[in-house]
């Protein structure tokens, strides 16, 4: 009796050579090295976004505090340490109050303090400046401050590059503030790393100390 002898259908075939191992070990590297770039890439950008995003936000809050004192700047002239009150009722310039760039000094009404329950005044001693790379805002709780009585700080945005302020009156704008009334605006810039240099210009309600016009309150 004769036997029959079926062939197998993978008969012949050999298995893969070095080449091609070595090959789809190749192919399967880039392929692992370009998502790892892609999904390196997408994580990076989505840092950055949010970073950016907490740097607008922080921006956008220096300008709203910015924007509510010079709205309601005062031509209220200020006493130091009990002395005479100053001629001056806003200084603005380079290198101000130990600021690494510009800097403002003023008051404002509006500190609103319904039937004086608060231990302070309705009008605010304030000031911005620069200092180890932040925009600082400091203030007083009374707006003649005592000798040795130390300012409230609020740190509005860190690590900024710079801090520059222009004023602008019937001469046209200038770097520093030395007259006796207040601008007709300001021109504030903030430099950062992420935003760059981003500006607003805040106009002021009343910028004329006339004669024989209140000096205090």
């Amino acid at each position: 009796m004769r036997r029959k002898h079926f062939s197998s259908p993978y008969a012949g075939q050999g298995g893969f050579t070095l080449i091609e191992m070595l090959l789809a070990s190749v192919i399967f590297a880039l392929v692992s090295y370009a998502s790892f770039s892609m999904l390196t890439a997408v994580t990076d950008a989505n840092a950055l976004s949010e970073e950016t995003t907490k740097e607008l936000y922080g921006m956008q809050r220096a300008f709203f505090w910015m924007e509510r004192d010079f709205l309601q700047a005062t031509k209220r002239q200020v006493r130091v340490d009990g002395e005479k009150a100053t001629d001056k009722i806003f200084s603005g310039g380079e290198l101000l109050m130990e600021s690494e760039g510009g800097a403002v000094a003023f008051t404002h009404d509006g500190w609103r303090n319904p039937g004086l329950i608060l231990p302070r005044s309705e009008i605010q001693s304030v000031s911005y400046r620069m200092f180890e790379g932040n925009l600082e805002r400091m203030f007083f709780n009374y707006p003649d401050p005592v000798t040795g009585e130390i300012p409230k700080k609020q740190i509005l945005l860190e690590d900024i590059e710079g801090l520059s302020f222009e004023f602008f009156s019937s001469d046209g704008w200038g770097n520093v503030w030395e007259k006796p009334g207040l601008p007709r605006a300001v021109k504030v810039v903030i430099e950062t790393k992420a935003l760059g240099k981003l500006e607003r210009i805040f106009l002021l309600t009343d910028n004329v100390l006339e004669p024989g016009a209140s000096k205090g309150r």
